[in-house]
């Protein structure tokens, strides 16, 4: 090998070296950073002045004044205000698993009478969820909002956060 090519050689082997010191790995993304998928609401959990949520016989309504939760005119309680706060969470970081466009709702459990609904009301707009059946697999359910003409398929912890709320509504009322 002439001395030339060794030169050259070694100036390539120092670049490498210094590049591979310089330039950082990409950053690894975790939690929520990871999740992908379509937002079934689009809008800040602390901005949601009113919610309704109704599964089969048993709801629950709340309504924020002042910031504190409100359920009948009277102060929510502790475990149903963290409730309140829980659930909007969950569903303000919802991320769908699917979202298509059917041709025909009813095969999705929406009619004649939901699964349950949510309502969601903020100052500049009203967001109404009707959720239907369970997926195949019975590991998520279809929702659908009002006006909208896509069905989502999001995973069953709504659902259980759905029902911590009403749990706590109708202890409140007890």
């Amino acid at each position: 090998m002439s001395a030339r090519r060794l030169l050259l050689l070694a100036v390539l082997v120092v670049a490498a070296g210094a590049l591979v010191l310089l330039i950082d790995a990409p950053a690894r993304r975790t939690g929520e950073e990871e999740v992908s998928g379509p937002r079934l609401v689009r809008i800040a959990a602390g901005s949601v002045q009113r919610v309704v949520v109704v599964i089969g016989e048993h709801h629950a309504v709340a309504e924020r004044v002042a910031g504190r939760w409100t359920a009948g005119g009277r102060p929510a309680s502790a475990p149903f205000g963290e409730a309140l706060d829980d659930f909007l969470r969950t569903l303000t970081s919802l991320r769908a698993v699917d979202r298509f466009r059917p041709r025909d709702g009813a095969s999705f459990g929406f009619e004649p009478s939901p699964r349950a609904i949510i309502e969601l009301g903020a100052p500049r707009a009203t967001i109404r969820i009707v959720l239907g059946e369970l997926n195949g697999a019975r590991s998520a359910v279809y929702a659908r909002r009002d006006g909208d003409a896509h069905v989502w398929l999001v995973g069953l912890y709504l659902i259980s956060a759905m029902e911590r709320v009403v749990y706590f509504a109708g202890v409140d009322a007890a």
